[in-house]
């Protein structure tokens, strides 16, 4: 018989990576949040690097055409990494409603998304950026802006105890 050699082992870990709570500066921290992680899985980061990309045939038979819909970029992204929120609803005159929470539905949480202001967007970008460890997608001015912000308001993004 031929010499039998060691068996290599790989660990391969599910679930319970670290999650983030990212508490909107002006409200309470239970009140207005995105529970964040980082993004799990190769199949999740290709959605997402696809996400909005649109290559057309030129008029040129040689070449392609491409464009980037960051909207859907940006839904792909939180697709892939919030995994709950609770966001306050209004009416226009400023009655509240109830307020609007995490859905199984991708398609109800996008509706969510549209609807907050780009200001609360990009604080939610730049959260999902920095929790799946990739500051280089952030500009010099983001991180910045993303430190004055942080030691304005302590607790901006606290991480959360393993599930």
């Amino acid at each position: 018989m031929g010499e039998v050699s060691p068996i290599t082992r790989f660990a391969i870990r599910m679930g319970g990576a670290t999650r983030h709570k990212l508490t909107v500066p002006g409200f309470g921290e239970d009140e207005f949040f995105f529970i964040i992680k980082p993004i799990s899985g190769q199949q999740a980061r290709m959605n997402m690097a696809c996400a909005g990309l649109r290559l057309t045939k030129s008029e040129d038979e040689d070449e392609m055409d491409s464009s980037l819909n960051l909207w859907k970029q940006f839904c792909a992204r939180a697709d892939a990494q919030v995994v709950d929120f609770l966001v306050p609803a209004y009416k226009d005159d400023g009655t509240p409603l109830p307020s609007r929470t995490y859905s199984r539905s991708v398609g109800n949480n996008h509706e969510v998304y549209d609807a907050l202001p780009g200001d609360t967007i990009k604080l939610l970008s730049t959260a999902m950026t920095l929790v799946d460890g990739d500051e280089s997608g952030l500009s010099q001015d983001d991180k910045k802006a993303w430190e004055a912000l942080g030691n304005e308001h302590s607790g901006l993004l606290t991480p959360l105890p393993r599930a």
